[in-house]
């Protein structure tokens, strides 16, 4: 190659525009805890003139755990719901819309190609150069990780405990209910005992009228805390 050639070579280098697509999923990569490098997003893609296409966006997104859809949207139209999103703009680049606020008609996005800071711009001047389409990024669920990684993990024998301190009177009451139900299942028997032993070889109707009523009313207390029981167990 000659120097000539090597000179136009190295000219259209630095002529050659800034990846915004590789530029605007690297920014949503860090904003969604998927960190990635440049390098490691284009890995496996076969990238043309240095410039990532939107499938290909799409199917880097998806390596890292994060889902794209297409969509075409006014800026009017587009929900806060939607964002963080990536707004495809005139002559290959794009941006990334943070937030919109549609009573100034104002939107806070990243532009790559200027800097890598957050500025607010007016619809004015993004509709010029917003060309109607737009992407939608959502992280993808981790089934294998549904738990959050800074949840502390309660020890088994503290938490017993706790739970004992904090239910100890619904404890309370189940073991006095019990106790009180063993009881009461020794009066059955008395009860019968009695009544063929004395009131009948005696003929104390009386004594056994109060018998039945006293009996009858162990067993309706028997009942209920019973029920008390298993509604608390």
């Amino acid at each position: 190659m000659s120097e000539t050639d090597l000179k136009k070579e190295f000219d259209r280098i630095k002529e050659q525009k800034e990846d915004s697509l590789l530029s605007s999923l690297l920014y949503l990569s860090k904003y969604h805890k998927r960190p990635a490098s440049k390098e490691s997003l284009i890995a496996g893609l076969a990238i043309h003139n240095s410039i990532m296409t939107p499938s290909m966006f799409i199917r880097s997104a998806k390596n890292i755990g994060l889902i794209v859809k297409g969509v075409d949207r006014d800026l009017n139209e587009i929900s806060s719901k939607a964002l963080p999103a990536v707004l495809i703009l005139s002559e290959n680049r794009t941006c990334v819309l943070l937030d919109i606020d549609k009573d100034s008609k104002k939107a806070k996005v990243v532009m790559h190609h200027v800097s890598d800071s957050e500025e607010w711009y007016s619809f004015d001047e993004l509709n010029p150069l917003y060309l109607g389409s737009m992407f939608i990024i959502k992280p993808a669920y981790n089934f294998e990780n549904r738990v959050d990684k800074e949840v502390d993990i309660i020890d088994n024998k503290r938490w017993f405990y706790r739970t004992m301190k904090k239910n100890f009177f619904i404890y309370k009451l189940v073991i006095i209910a019990a106790i009180l139900i063993n009881i009461f299942v020794i009066f059955v028997p008395l009860f019968t005992m009695n009544v063929y032993d004395r009131v009948i070889p005696n003929k104390a109707i009386d004594t056994l009228w109060v018998l039945l009523i006293g009996i009858c009313v162990v067993l309706f207390f028997d009942l209920i805390l019973k029920l008390i029981r298993a509604y608390f167990i």
